[in-house]
């Protein structure tokens, strides 16, 4: 324990001083890495984002260090050139059938994490396209068009 007279030495006021501003960095760092990992980024109406197709609008987002969902309007053929561009060749092509009510794919929307009601957190695509990549871990990709609506959906995931 430190004894107050030794305190008052210069010495160890400065040997003090230097833990106490080495722990604030070192809390601070801390606390930085914890705010980006665990903070989203979330936006709403964006008119663009730069890795999405220059035809996308009204482009909808959350992402953070281990998930992202995008939603955003397209036409259906600029959301088939733009799979085509990223090498999305699994494409399905969901259509409309007397049972639609119980024929469909599903992708998380951005708002997952904020929407109370669980059916307005996801889309659910009965006439469109689809294509999925899931990894063993549980990480990958489920892209989606929903063709009524001109809107796609996009979420990904690393595990």
């Amino acid at each position: 324990m430190l004894d107050i007279k030794e305190l008052s030495d210069k010495g160890n006021m400065k040997k003090v001083l230097v833990i106490i501003v080495n722990s604030l960095f070192v809390l601070l760092l801390v606390y930085g890495c914890i705010e980006y990992t665990f903070t989203p980024d979330f936006s709403e109406h964006e008119k663009t984002v730069p890795w999405l197709p220059h035809e996308a609008t009204n482009i909808s987002y959350k992402k953070d260090s281990f998930q992202q969902s995008y939603e955003f309007e397209i036409s259906k053929q600029g959301f088939l050139d733009w799979l085509k561009e990223k090498n999305r060749h699994n494409v399905k092509v969901i259509t409309l059938s007397p049972n639609a009510d119980n024929i469909y794919k599903t992708v998380d929307r951005y708002n997952i994490s904020i929407e109370k009601d669980y059916n307005k957190s996801i889309a659910k695509i009965r006439d469109g396209y689809y294509c999925e990549y899931i990894q063993d871990n549980g990480g990958g990709y489920r892209i989606g068009y929903d063709k009524i609506k001109g809107k796609a959906y996009y979420f990904s995931s690393s595990h």
